[in-house]
């Protein structure tokens, strides 16, 4: 009976130490477990505080793309109102120089019908005088 109560007292201590085993190795998972979590949240962390880092790095490139865009667009349509400038400028002086030509050429027209009209210097109103008596000297003698 003794030894028979030994080796239920020696298989109570066996269980009671691999029940022992079993709690320390489930505190140990558990810890684990706790751990991989821990670092887990950590990794996610991580990546989105860098998906949040790469999406305002991207913001701020696109915000200075579009502003280079902004200030191009604002250059081409100053330029554009410049050449339109330009061009009105240089149509308003070409419409000035061909008035001023025209003046010019119908101020010597001017002149040289004046000078059409001017009586005709003696000798030469004597001349076209005896022209037409001549002629008809000459149409009477055939």
């Amino acid at each position: 009976q003794q030894r028979e109560q030994e080796r239920e007292k020696e298989h109570a201590e066996k269980q009671k130490l691999e029940i022992e085993r079993w709690r320390k190795r489930a505190q140990d998972l558990r810890v684990k477990v706790a751990d991989w979590a821990s670092e887990k949240e950590e990794r996610e962390s991580t990546q989105a505080q860098a998906e949040i880092e790469t999406k305002r790095k991207e913001k701020h490139r696109r915000k200075i793309r579009e502003d280079a865009y902004r200030q191009k667009q604002k250059e081409l349509l100053k330029n554009w109102h410049e050449t339109q400038e330009r061009q009105k400028h240089d149509n308003e002086e070409r419409r000035v120089r061909e008035l001023e030509q025209q003046e010019a050429e119908s101020k010597l027209g001017r002149e040289a019908k004046e000078k059409r009209k001017r009586p005709k210097s003696k000798h030469r109103q004597k001349k076209q005088h005896q022209q037409p008596q001549q002629q008809a000297a000459a149409a009477a003698a055939t």
